[in-house]
């Protein structure tokens, strides 16, 4: 059975972001759930082109964003029926890769109509539906300083959602006109372009802490963890070198061979270890850095990206097809399986998937598991080694093209998916995906049995099993030995 908690509608509820209760207009309500924080969010009119008719949204001012943003519900309404287009999304959590349509000649009007400001180029994208932070004429009223501007702030509308995010490449929207400022800790206002603002902390008193903290500037720890804490840069790791005082010019038969750190010995000391066949199939684990990770489920975001790609995917039934063929063609040959329940507390992580086609075959396309999709700091490659180069050398290539009078290349179909993965590691391949590979079912939980295209240990892994194979063969092949190696 597929897993319920898949059957999300693409307008998240506020279940979905952790449970949050939804937080009302009125301080003596909000208080009682923790503060609030309201923030450069206002009512605004958006429009098309001549379009008389325009759509009432709030929009967040965000001067840290490089581009304006829209969220699909308004490129909807407003009929914007371009193509999408990938783009690189960068946050705090880490750089991901979407797609969404891009709206022209799009106008946005204070909520009074007194102030209309073209907009430059828009980007789909999913934006926050944290109405928790839209200032209201209740908040304002409950400062003297102010009260002054309570009237110019218009009443909560239930019927308008979160559609626009106003980057700096609109500047104008960015002007402060006006401002008024209070006691240090208590909120102060701005008059923009296209409005008032209320920005702060809003309970009376200051009598709770924030139960979130949203920050754009992180530090990273030396163990590769993030932290709002500023390092001490007065700390330093010393480490001696091997043979140090030993004449660092002396001459070896290992001196043209290129050196191996210490992720490079630990992977190879690792496969020698836990390379193994399994019923006539090799099988290696996946080469962490440390055997104990336990990172963050991700299950919200690879749930994320498979509406996307899903929304995609109805978009272009073309598309559509081909990754149903490509995804049948991954379960018949067994790469993929159906994922087993997984206690809970057990460490999972997973995979989101999308498809890329090659320009010279526009009728074959390639599902990627993007295992360089950040969450919290965390990765899938970021977890494992970085593995050797155990490929032939280029130059050892060109010289045997001149032993013989035909040189011939060959290439091994699917060569990574030749090498399982461990039954201990494959709940860290895990993916989400159509059961039966019917996109007209819901999705549910398969998981990868061998080393995928995404992992960035993957050719190392493949390299070393296929001179694995080849080691200790009859004398008829003594040669491909010596090739490979």
């Amino acid at each position: 059975m597929h897993r319920e908690d898949m059957r999300v509608p693409v307008q998240p509820t506020p279940q979905d972001h952790g449970g949050e209760g939804e937080v009302q207009t009125t301080c003596t309500s909000f208080c009682t759930n923790g503060s609030q924080s309201c923030g450069k969010v206002m009512l605004v009119r958006v429009r098309a082109g001549s379009l008389k008719d325009s759509v009432l949204v709030y929009a967040i001012l965000d001067d840290q964003s490089n581009r304006t943003l829209a969220s699909t519900a308004l490129l909807d309404k407003l009929g914007v029926t371009t193509k999408e287009r990938p783009y690189k999304l960068s946050s705090c959590a880490g750089t991901v890769m979407a797609s969404g349509r891009t709206a022209e000649g799009l106008y946005v009007q204070s909520f009074d109509r007194k102030t209309t400001l073209g907009l430059p180029s828009v980007l789909e994208c999913s934006l926050p539906e944290d109405i928790s932070e839209i200032p209201t004429p209740e908040v304002a009223r409950n400062y003297l300083h102010l009260q002054s501007i309570a009237s110019h702030l218009p009443p909560y509308h239930s019927n308008a959602n979160i559609g626009l995010l106003i980057g700096r490449d609109v500047p104008q929207a960015h002007h402060v006109l006006d401002q008024i400022v209070g006691k240090p800790s208590a909120p102060f206002a701005q008059q923009l372009s296209l409005g008032w603002a209320v920005i702060g902390e809003v309970c009376l008193d200051g009598k709770h802490r924030p139960l979130g903290v949203r920050v754009n500037k992180t530090y990273v720890t030396s163990g590769g963890r993030g932290t709002i804490f500023e390092p001490c840069f007065n700390k330093y790791t010393i480490q001696e070198r091997e043979n140090l005082g030993v004449d660092v010019f002396a001459r070896t038969k290992d001196d043209e061979k290129q050196g191996m750190s210490v992720e490079d010995k630990k992977f190879i000391s690792l496969m020698e270890a836990s390379f193994k066949k399994v019923d006539g199939h090799w099988s290696a684990p996946l080469p962490f850095k440390d055997s104990k990770s336990s990172p963050p489920s991700n299950f919200v975001q690879a749930l994320r990206r498979a509406h996307l790609l899903q929304r995609s995917m109805d978009k272009n039934p073309q598309k559509k097809d081909h990754m149903v063929k490509f995804m049948a063609k991954l379960f018949e040959t067994g790469a993929a399986e159906r994922a087993p329940p997984i206690e809970e507390g057990r460490s999972r992580w997973y995979l989101p998937l999308f498809g890329v086609y090659h320009p010279r075959k526009p009728d074959k396309i390639r599902g990627v598991f993007d295992s360089s999709a950040i969450f919290q700091g965390f990765s899938l490659n970021s977890m494992l080694l970085s593995c050797p180069d155990l490929t032939n050398s280029l130059i050892g290539i060109l010289i045997r093209f001149c032993r013989d009078s035909c040189p011939i290349t060959a290439d091994i179909e699917q060569m990574f998916y030749q090498f399982n993965v461990d039954e201990q590691h494959r709940d860290f391949l895990r993916f989400l995906w159509f059961e039966d590979n019917n996109p007209e079912k819901g999705l549910v939980e398969y998981r990868m049995t061998v080393h995928g295209f995404g992992n960035s240990p993957s050719p190392a892994v493949a390299t070393y099993g296929l001179r694995k194979t080849v080691t200790g063969c009859e004398q008829d092949i003594i040669d491909s030995e010596r090739f490979l190696r």
